[in-house]
């Protein structure tokens, strides 16, 4: 097999992942699982070095294995460890946490003695929690620099990118109060996606909600609702229809 048949190609979600990043020196992939963004890091020139961890030692050995067949084992740290717990501070620049629950992406980042161990950017992809980890980094003194949706297959994935900051930030004027389901910040750069994924969510919430009337659920998918129609009011608004 030729060098260029060696080459990673990741899935449409995971490279928008590799694409929120600024080409750095090193770059920690926590929670790396087989190896596949690690080494495609490498091959696409986005760094120097990875440090690939991950809790699995079976899933680095399988990483190892992947990065030396390609040729890359020289240019990433492999080691076995719970979150940050194996990246000491200053040693990256960035960070990079794909594939997980939004929920365990936030724990992870709220265990870390030093907001990101020094890094400057942490790039995220919750497959769910999307809610849950948006109002951690709004609290916990992150600011949301992208927010992008990303189509593959019949599933739209939410990827967000996220530097520490001492400054608050605030959603846009009419932004419905304590919405973290969809980022604002897809909304105020006109993410080609929201429209229709907000629409999508909406038409899941209207049919669950007609199944949950007279029972204590009702209130809660009656509020979702109305935060998801007042966001599609503030896009006609905003920038009007298709």
């Amino acid at each position: 097999m030729s060098a260029g048949q060696r080459r990673i190609r990741l899935s449409p979600r995971l490279q928008a992942a590799v694409d929120m990043l600024e080409d750095c020196p090193v770059i920690a992939d926590v929670g790396c699982d087989h190896g596949r963004t690690a080494v495609a890091l490498l091959q696409q020139g986005r760094c120097e070095c990875v440090i690939a961890t991950d809790i699995s030692a079976p899933s680095l050995e399988k990483a190892r294995r992947l990065a030396k067949y390609v040729g890359v084992d020289g240019s990433i740290d492999f080691r076995t460890g719970d979150g940050f717990a194996a990246i000491k501070a200053g040693e990256c620049d960035a960070v990079m946490i794909l594939g997980m629950g939004g929920e365990l992406i936030a724990g992870i980042l709220d265990a870390c003695p030093l907001p990101l161990m020094g890094a400057g950017r942490v790039v995220m992809q919750p497959m769910r929690g999307q809610e849950e980890l948006r109002e951690y980094l709004y609290s916990h003194g992150y600011w949301i620099r992208e927010d992008r949706l990303v189509r593959e297959g019949r599933r739209c994935y939410q990827v967000l990118a996220a530097e520490p900051s001492k400054l608050v930030q605030e959603p846009p004027k009419g932004w419905p109060k304590d919405c973290f389901e969809v980022g604002f910040m897809s909304f105020l750069c006109r993410d080609p996606l929201l429209l229709d994924f907000v629409a999508e969510n909406l038409q899941r919430c209207e049919r669950q909600l007609a199944e949950a009337r007279g029972t204590e659920g009702e209130a809660v998918l009656n509020a979702r609702c109305g935060r998801l129609k007042t966001i599609i009011k503030l896009w006609e608004d905003s920038y009007g229809t298709k």
